[in-house]
């Protein structure tokens, strides 16, 4: 009985630690620095502006594969929007919500990230198809990082 209550309070501690870092991104993001909405909206254009044109110059985007490419572009474009409204509307809410409250807007912040992931991954799937060996090679490991958080360690557990 001990040992599954050890075992709660530590879930729940990891829970609300993964929950408080993901927060603390969330609240430095440079899409948020600014105050003004047209500020964040050139703050969103330019740094996803310059993450396309940097994805189109090392993936070595080839003629025949720029309308592929600009639905990539286009969905990442509408993702940054997407996700700035959500995350923006959480940091709204920030210091008036409960737990429960503050648990349900993480969750449609995820939600939100979900869709944008699910949509990039229809687009940019067929792009993958259609790349050399070579473009392949640099995709993965430009991807091979996605979903990875620095300096966040997972406990391993204890042995029975």
């Amino acid at each position: 009985m001990k040992r599954t209550m050890c075992r709660c309070t530590y879930f729940t501690a990891v829970i609300i630690t993964a929950l408080l870092f993901c927060m603390a991104i969330i609240a430095t993001s440079p899409l948020l620095a600014a105050t003004d909405p047209t500020e964040k909206q050139i703050a969103a254009t330019g740094y996803i502006g310059t993450r396309i044109d940097e994805f189109h110059t090392k993936l070595k985007i080839t003629p025949a594969q720029e309308d592929q490419w600009k639905k990539v572009a286009d969905a990442m474009r509408e993702n940054a929007t997407t996700m700035e409204t959500a995350i923006q509307a959480r940091k709204d809410k920030m210091g008036t919500m409960n737990a429960v409250d503050n648990l349900k807007s993480y969750r449609d912040v995820s939600d939100t990230h979900t869709a944008a992931l699910t949509k990039f991954i229809t687009v940019f799937e067929p792009l993958y198809a259609s790349m050399s060996p070579d473009q392949k090679k640099i995709a993965d490991g430009i991807f091979s990082h996605v979903g990875e958080h620095k300096g966040h360690r997972h406990h391993k557990g204890s042995k029975k």
